[in-house]
């Protein structure tokens, strides 16, 4: 299904402790995927604008066991 998304137009990671890993996905159709492997898997997904040097999430969709996602 990944060749359906489209392009990577920024790919992030930050690792946490105890090996937690995040990477964040930024797509040229202004979707986004986090994802969160920590203890398990988890994934938040939507959208994302360029506002000046910021960048805003919208419609995101939290996984398993989150409850806040960057705004």
């Amino acid at each position: 299904m990944k060749n359906f998304e489209g392009k990577n137009v920024l790919i992030a990671e930050r690792e946490g402790v105890a090996g937690c890993m995040m990477t964040l996905k930024l797509k040229d159709n202004n979707e986004f995927t986090a994802k969160s492997v920590c203890f398990g898997i988890t994934e938040i997904n939507g959208n994302y604008k360029f506002r000046n040097d910021t960048v805003y999430f919208e419609n995101v969709e939290l996984g398993r066991g989150e409850k806040e996602f960057y705004k």
